[in-house]
């Protein structure tokens, strides 16, 4: 409760390290709840916010966001799905200025830290990041390159040049041999499949519904 109060005070002076000390305390009697480290972040936040309306504290302002990236994610930690602790990580990347690259950045990090915790890591990020675990072709794996798969390998990021997102893989398991593959597994590149040739079809029947002829003395023209 004192934290609470302390905590929007803060612009008036001291009010920030008696919040900070506050959720300290808070964290240090009930380690097991995600609670306290989600507000002591969210201290941070708004202390950060408040130093960037001030002169020369560019570096105060930055260590305030990485102390709040640090309490949400222990926030994380203990409840994955904690949508609070979440919401304010987007705000702090918001405040950092993060692009999609610096997000792809840390995520891979973490995955190489950790790569079985791949799905926290994801939930992580849900505003930022997608996710999908299935079987895969070696051709279809990003960043794999002549890199002979293996399990527990985290492949390099591969930028999308046109809208600058960033692609990688952590690879589970490896099938040396070819296999049948289930009907879940399957079922998305059959129906990828038959929706090309659908598109084929449709483009195909337009052709004829609607031929188009090219004066070729006009486009001579245009193009000179």
């Amino acid at each position: 409760m004192r934290g609470f109060i302390f905590r929007n005070l803060i612009g008036f002076q001291g009010a920030d390290t008696l919040a900070i000390e506050s959720y300290n305390k808070a964290a240090s009697l009930e380690p097991a709840s995600p609670f306290s480290y989600t507000e002591l972040g969210r201290v941070y936040l708004a202390q950060a916010q408040t130093l960037a309306s001030q002169k020369d504290t560019t570096q105060s302002q930055q260590d305030a966001l990485n102390k709040a990236l640090d309490s949400l994610n222990k926030a994380i930690q203990l409840k994955s799905d904690y949508v609070s602790a979440d919401y304010l990580i987007a705000m702090v990347y918001a405040q950092q200025g993060k692009s999609d690259q610096a997000i792809a950045k840390t995520v891979f990090d973490e995955l190489k830290k950790k790569p079985g915790d791949w799905r926290i890591t994801a939930d992580k990020y849900n505003e930022k990041v997608a996710a999908d675990s299935s079987r895969y072709e070696w051709a279809q794996i990003p960043g794999i390159n002549k890199m002979t798969p293996r399990a527990g390998m985290v492949t390099t990021p591969v930028i999308n040049k046109t809208d600058n997102t960033a692609s990688f893989a952590y690879i589970i398991k490896v099938y040396p041999q070819p296999m049948q593959r289930s009907f879940n597994e399957a079922k998305g590149l059959v129906i990828n499949d038959y929706q090309i040739v659908l598109e084929e079809q449709w483009i195909n029947e337009l052709k004829k519904k609607y031929p188009v002829s090219i004066d070729k003395k006009v486009l001579n023209s245009i193009t000179k």
